[in-house]
């Protein structure tokens, strides 16, 4: 698979079909973007490392490592996979934007997809700003990761209220599902919901 997706112009054809049409802060679409063209600040030092890599061989490719391989990166994946039931997501699934299962919708998976994304870019930036710190905060940074994945799609939800145009978001949908015309955060494991909407709370 990672054959299929190492490329450039394999990463940049969802990237310019999907950036504009996600309705989401352009915050959220610049780290995908920057990951898509290979422009991620810091991912064309050589040698490159991660600081949560401590004295051992640096990785072999940034983009891989810091979106995918990372204990940061696994850490997000981890709560796309509890929001999917435990169903292992593959690379292509976040890179590509390609739902990774029937019961996500097509045009609201991109959103979840560029969340994880950019909470995998603010590990990043998070573990090179307390890399001095002793002991590493590799465990509070991926913390501070997830929460803000979640925090995206909540913000998002809060924003928008009801559902964009097209989107089939059900009351059990994951991620983010439709209750009394609202859009609410479905949070893993049973957790409470978020109520988005003031009116909702």
């Amino acid at each position: 698979m990672y054959g299929q997706i190492r490329g450039n112009n394999n990463l940049q054809s969802p990237c310019r079909s999907m950036k504009e049409r996600v309705p989401c802060d352009k915050r959220v679409k610049e780290p995908f973007w920057r990951m898509a063209v290979g422009a991620t600040p810091g991912s064309r030092v050589r040698p490159w490392t991660c600081p949560c890599v401590g004295g051992t061989a640096p990785p072999s490719c940034s983009r891989m490592h810091t979106f995918w391989e990372c204990p940061v990166a696994v850490a997000v994946r981890g709560q796309l996979e509890s929001g999917l039931g435990g169903l292992t997501v593959q690379r292509s699934a976040v890179w590509l934007l390609d739902p990774p299962s029937p019961s996500v919708d097509a045009r609201a998976w991109p959103l979840v997809a560029m969340a994880a994304v950019a909470a995998m870019d603010y590990g990043r930036r998070m573990l090179w700003a307390r890399r001095r710190e002793d002991p590493a905060p590799l465990l509070a940074v991926a913390h501070l990761s997830v929460a803000r994945f979640w925090r995206v799609i909540a913000e998002f939800a809060a924003v928008t209220r009801a559902p964009p145009r097209g989107w089939a978001v059900g009351p059990q949908h994951p991620f983010l599902r439709l209750v009394a015309d609202c859009l609410e955060v479905s949070l893993p494991g049973g957790a409470p919901v978020v109520p988005a909407c003031p009116a909702c709370s």
